[in-house]
């Protein structure tokens, strides 16, 4: 019984930790969380506009967006105000 007890607890603090966002601070010294790229209108939209120019500045936003990975999908630190939840 007790054991079954500490395999729900691990299961719920494992599951509660893959849906928390991170606080992050975003390249604007703004208020952001660290979520998935797809996630995030502005940073997606920008990283996918393939009609423009990559200029140093913006590929230097990009780079200092990025906040981690969840397995191979990129996070970025979003503006908490872009984040819907």
């Amino acid at each position: 019984m007790i054991s079954l007890r500490i395999l729900v607890f691990c299961a719920f603090v494992v599951c509660k930790a893959l849906v928390v966002e991170e606080i992050c601070e975003t390249p604007l010294a703004t208020a952001g969380l660290c979520v998935n790229l797809q996630e995030c209108p502005s940073i997606y939209a920008m990283s996918t506009d393939f009609g423009s120019q990559l200029t140093l500045d913006r590929l230097n936003f990009l780079i200092r967006s990025q906040c981690g990975y969840l397995g191979n999908n990129p996070k970025v630190c979003c503006p908490a105000t872009e984040v819907a939840r």
